[in-house]
C-alpha cells in the first residue's frame, strides 16, 4: 500500500518571533484541513501553560529576598 507523508520544513528569522509563530500555526492548519480547532485549542492550552509558569516565576521573583552584596572580594 501507498504511504504519503506531508513535511512542513520551515526557515525562521527568531528576529520576528511573533510573525514566525503565526506563519507556523497557518501552515499546519493548512496542511490538517478539519482539524483546525484541534491545533488552534492545543496551541492555546500551550500558550496558557508557559504563561502560569512566567506569572508563578514573576511571583516568586517579587516574594524573593533581596541578595546582599559583600564588600569582601
Amino acid at each position: 500500500m501507498a504511504h504519503r507523508q506531508i513535511i512542513v520544513r520551515m526557515d525562521l528569522d527568531p528576529r520576528q518571533p511573533v510573525q514566525e509563530v503565526v506563519e507556523v500555526v497557518s501552515a499546519m492548519i493548512q496542511a490538517n484541513l478539519g482539524r483546525e480547532d484541534e491545533i488552534l485549542q492545543g496551541v492555546k492550552e500551550a500558550i496558557e501553560r508557559v504563561q502560569a509558569q512566567r506569572t508563578k516565576m514573576k511571583g516568586a521573583e517579587r516574594d524573593a529576598e533581596p541578595v546582599r552584596q559583600s564588600d569582601a572580594v
